[in-house]
């Protein structure tokens, strides 16, 4: 009776009917919502909430149930339920996109033709779902024990502290928010953590160390991520998406038009949808990494794994765009081949939906999964014509249909992006014949270089011994798979260990060169896949050091000291998060110090660049100028390396007459007076170091000595708490 009671089972037929009156009521909600839009926050609540719903969950679990994927775990079904719901989404963007305007229709990216195809999709699955028979949910209640709401505070607390920092400039609950996610850590191997409690406290973890973040600004976190927020926001003030008019970030609906629907829907803003809805989508990846880690390696392995992907700075540190959205996608796939889902027909469309979701969301995922599975297959191809008896269950068919696929939409919807893509192999090239000078900007070494000071040093010195243990954890996997295949032709999924090889070397080249991906940036992507193999490699240790207690005569079997592991995550997240740093007196990130010069925007800084974008006559009508080139009327605007990023939101070269220069850049780390021609120059008054002398300023920075020189040179023209812009009227000689 007991476990009756702490084990709901839901039945088949129950829900059928649940999940029909369900989304009926949903829609109903939905569409009551806008007759009732002068009720205020009650409408704007029912219209949040039934829309997310109606987006994020919806099509994914009426998907989850008729492909038939054998899950019946809560935890799982959110992951593929949330990535199918988005495949669907951005295959409606697509056809709405595309097809609406040749049937007549001006607005497509308007609610009412969204809302009503969305409709239409939904009653085709409900229909359809109607006839199958699904398994029951199982849902175990004793595995929520009082101690997830120690855990459910990290993200409550991750919301106030950024609140503080925004208001009061005070850090004091950022301190707390990162002394309890490293409690949160050292606390997961103790008794007192059931292992049943762990993908609900990764998600958590992981949840509220993105948050932390994201939330410092009311714009978005990051580089890249600036235009693609700006791309967004057009969809919606022009209500069309075209991929083939609008440039290559268009022909990424996953970062563009779903971002805009889902805004369109929810009253939200897109600055919103991108820091608060997309990052809790991203935090589900750690989940993923989690149950791909525990089937092929083990629950530890799993659980610790996914952590290091969270606290590595790539991670938590942007507001998820294109390459850190796509991770979603492709752990997704990772966990159907795994799980074998892969191989029943159901799970071959599901597959094709989040390969889909993969392509829409960024090319370089695209290709590296694409290359590795090809290079996999091929290296286990030589395995079996040398081993009898071997068999592997990689297709040659998936790695060509993911690469082609890809190619295919990349080639229809943006030849830009393709020509970017067909330059690589000759940037390798000239990037190689460079090596013998100077390590390439972007490379693992150049950034190693550039690191000074202890702390600086120190966090160098533990990414060094977790990717250690990643290429330790590696060796074993493949020893023990060639072992195991030497013996009897049979090992467990060689598959992975396979695919694992190549995105390492991938990872080891980025040290030296850069495949239009900087190193920073490879090793985020490869974490999503090899990640595991870093606790992979501290369990070696551990049975290394049995072994040779075994030889000298011992009978101990030592067991991995995970909360060892923890200690060695947790100070990865500390140097991460820049507690250490601030701690120290030399706060680098927004995060703990408010005037610091990073990727986070203020208001101000933002009215600042509006102001300038309206002064020198740039109206929002911008539009996508395909191969544009720099004339008489062009707009110079001169700025840091970091705030030059903020431009690519409010007035992208790609869509305006303007050019935007970095007055220090990795090419010309420099400031030079003499480059200033007429134009403007916004400073960001974050990048102004308090004192330069005796001390070599990173390129993100200015020294007031050059800041002088650029207001001797021009007129200041518009000043506010964070921002000055000076206008220069001629150029040099004249």
């Amino acid at each position: 009776m007991s476990s009756r009671l702490n084990r709901m089972v839901l039945p088949s037929r129950a829900q059928t009917v649940l999940i029909q009156v369900t989304v009926v009521a949903l829609l109903s909600i939905f569409l009551a919502s806008f007759e009732f839009r002068t009720s205020g926050a009650l409408a704007a609540g029912a219209r949040l909430v039934s829309g997310l719903v109606l987006l994020l969950l919806v099509p994914g679990v009426l998907l989850v149930r008729l492909l038939d994927l054998e899950v019946d775990r809560l935890s799982e079904i959110l992951l593929l339920v949330v990535g199918l719901s988005l495949s669907i989404v951005s295959v409606l963007s697509v056809v709405v996109g595309t097809a609406l305007p040749i049937l007549g229709v001006t607005a497509p990216f308007s609610l009412q033709p969204i809302a009503l195809l969305f409709t239409a999709v939904l009653v085709v699955l409900l229909v359809a779902q109607s006839q199958s028979e699904y398994q029951p949910i199982h849902f175990d209640w004793r595995a929520y024990s009082p101690v997830i709401v120690f855990y459910a505070a990290i993200p409550i607390v991750a919301v106030a502290a950024a609140g503080a920092m925004n208001e009061l400039g005070n850090p004091l609950l950022m301190y707390l928010f990162v002394i309890l996610v490293v409690a949160a850590v050292l606390l997961l191997p103790t008794r007192f953590v059931s292992s049943n409690l762990y993908p609900a406290t990764v998600f958590l973890i992981a949840l509220g160390t993105f948050l932390h973040r994201n939330l410092l600004t009311s714009g978005v976190v990051g580089a890249d991520i600036q235009l693609q927020y700006f791309i967004a926001q057009r969809i919606i003030e022009t209500q069309a998406w075209s991929p083939i008019a609008s440039g290559p970030l268009m022909a990424l609906p996953m970062v563009s038009s779903v971002p805009a629907i889902i805004s369109i829907f929810t009253g939200l803003s897109v600055a919103t949808v991108f820091k608060v809805v997309y990052v809790g989508v991203f935090s589900l990846v750690p989940v993923g990494i989690y149950f791909v880690g525990r089937k092929v390696f083990g629950t530890n392995e799993g659980l610790f794994g996914s952590l290091f992907f969270v606290f590595y700075h790539g991670t938590f540190y942007f507001t998820p765009g294109k390459q850190l959205f796509s991770e979603v996608f492709l752990i997704l796939l990772v966990l159907l081949f795994v799980t074998g889902r892969l191989s029943t027909s159901g799970g071959k469309v599901a597959g094709l939906l989040f390969t889909v979701g993969l392509i829409h969301s960024h090319y370089g995922s695209t290709y590296v999964l694409g290359g590795s599975l090809l290079a996999g297959f091929l290296l286990l191809t030589v395995v079996s014509l040398i081993v009898d008896d071997f068999d592997h269950e990689l297709s040659l068919a998936y790695p060509v249909a993911v690469l082609t696929l890809g190619t295919v939409w990349y080639s229809i919807t943006t030849t830009a992006l393709v020509e970017s893509i067909a330059q690589i192999p000759l940037s390798i090239i000239q990037q190689v014949a460079t090596l013998l000078q100077d390590p390439v900007v972007g490379s693992g070494a150049s950034y190693v270089q550039q690191q000074m000071g202890v702390l600086r040093v120190l966090n160098v010195l533990v990414y060094l011994t977790l990717t250690a243990l990643l290429g330790l954890g590696l060796v074993w996997r493949v020893g023990k798979n060639a072992a195991d295949i030497r013996r009897d032709g049979r090992t467990i999924y060689p598959e992975y260990t396979a695919v694992a090889i190549p995105m390492f070397l991938f990872l080891a080249a980025s040290f030296v060169i850069i495949a239009n991906l900087w190193a920073d940036r490879v090793y985020q992507m490869v974490l999503v896949f090899l990640a595991p193999l870093a606790a992979l490699g501290f369990h070696f240790l551990f049975v290394v050091f049995g072994s040779v207690l075994k030889r000298l005569g011992s009978s101990i079997h030592p067991r991995p000291l995970w909360a060892l592991f923890a200690v060695v995550l947790s100070v990865l997240l500390v140097l991460n998060s820049g507690a250490a740093f601030a701690a120290a007196g030399d706060a680098n990130t927004s995060t703990f110090d408010s005037s610091s010069n990073d990727y986070s925007f203020t208001d101000e800084e933002r009215a600042g660049a509006f102001w300038l974008k309206q002064h020198v006559g740039f109206s929002d009508e911008g539009a996508y100028r395909p191969g544009a080139v720099e004339s008489e009327s062009t707009v110079t605007v001169y700025t840091d390396s970091v705030t030059y990023q903020l431009f690519r939101s409010v007035m992208p070269e790609d869509y305006y007459d303007v050019r935007v220069e970095r007055l220090r850049s990795p090419w010309e780390p420099e400031f030079d007076e003499s480059r200033l021609e007429e134009g403007y120059v916004f400073i960001r008054k974050r990048s102004i170091a308090e004192d330069s002398s005796g001390e070599v300023l990173p390129i993100s920075q200015l020294s007031p000595e050059d800041v002088s020189a650029i207001t001797d040179s021009g007129t200041i023209i518009f000043e506010n708490e964070d921002v000055t812009i000076v206008e220069i009227d001629q150029r040099p000689g004249e």
